[in-house]
């Protein structure tokens, strides 16, 4: 696994949401430190390793995709929509946004 120290997270409102780590308190605001050689606050290093753990249980999850005639990893289904978009960019066509049920 490649080195994240000092790498940027970037949280959008797909992170945050009901069931995030935040929500559910297993990252606080302990979790956080700031850095004396560049602006910007980082998770810990524990902090970003149960982000990381956390982020790969959700690849994993299986779930229904138009594209699959059987539940596939999380993974794959972006997997799949990277090539979708890729197709519908070279073929100029519509594209179709795969969106998880929550």
């Amino acid at each position: 696994m490649r080195n994240t120290r000092n790498h940027p997270i970037i949280l959008t409102e797909h992170t945050i949401n009901h069931n995030s780590l935040y929500s559910v308190s297993l990252v606080t605001c302990c979790n956080f430190q700031t850095s004396s050689t560049n602006s910007g606050v980082y998770l810990t290093d524990s902090a970003r390793r149960l982000f990381i753990r956390k982020v790969e249980e959700r690849l994993t999850e299986d779930v229904s995709h138009p594209n699959a005639t059987t539940p596939i990893a999380y993974r794959r289904a972006i997997q799949l929509q990277i090539k979708h978009y890729k197709t519908c960019l070279t073929e100029t066509m519509a594209y179709q946004p795969f969106l998880r049920a929550s």
